[in-house]
């Protein structure tokens, strides 16, 4: 997206490895870097993560069934349709996982996990 996200993370002295694999997107953002402790990819993170890793935060475009969103987040749905690899993702060594997704879709992994609920969307936690 536009590292809202990341940005939380850096705001309480985190470093975050964020990744874009829309090209587009990526070009817009590397404008306004760089950002201290921000390293940003182009790619799939899935694909370019080291094969172990502490913790990883996963924040896909996903379908909705209405769009309510403001209009730019609109166009980057549109043009950002992500599909995350489980096979290769269960094949890392990551200790912590969090997903962020809708309320009404289902499970990301069928493992134990945490939940924290947001308004519209929840986040998954999983110790793998």
């Amino acid at each position: 997206g536009l590292l809202e996200d990341s940005l939380w993370f850096l705001a309480r002295g985190l470093s975050v490895h964020a990744f874009e694999k829309n090209p587009y997107i990526f070009e817009k953002i590397s404008y306004y870097l760089p950002i201290e402790n921000l390293t940003y990819t182009f790619g799939d993170s899935i694909m370019l993560l080291e094969d172990s890793i502490e913790f990883l935060y996963l924040d896909p475009f996903f379908e909705q069934k209405k769009s309510k969103s403001p209009k730019n987040m609109d166009w980057l749905k549109h043009h950002s349709h992500e599909e995350i690899n489980k096979e290769l993702l269960c094949k890392k060594q990551i200790q912590h996982l969090v997903i962020k997704r809708y309320k009404h879709l289902p499970s990301f992994l069928e493992k134990n996990h945490d939940i924290i609920y947001g308004n519209k969307i929840r986040f998954e936690l999983y110790s793998l």
